[in-house]
């Protein structure tokens, strides 16, 4: 009875994120390889882009259904950028 006196209330929610700058400025060497200069190589863990899309229902009592889709661009796991993340880790 509860079901059939809420509202289902649809909502889309899209965002987007670009970091086009995350790079080592300054004189920086390698955590990995002891003297290799990484000045300039993109932040391990930072992709340019990263896009979510969010659909559900929310319910007049709060009770929220939702699903999401989730894109993350390239992104390397070492500051030397020569290792890219794989699905298993």
């Amino acid at each position: 009875e509860w079901l059939q006196e809420s509202q289902l209330n649809p909502f889309t929610n899209l965002s987007w994120t670009w970091v086009s700058h995350a790079d080592y400025q300054g004189t920086r060497t390698s955590a990995i390889t002891a003297g290799v200069d990484v000045s300039g190589n993109r932040l391990p863990y930072s992709p340019k882009h990263s896009l979510s899309l969010v659909n559900g229902f929310e319910m007049d009592n709060g009770l929220r259904a939702q699903f999401e889709i989730v894109y993350l661009d390239s992104q390397y796991t070492d500051d030397l950028n020569t290792k890219t993340v794989t699905a298993n880790g």
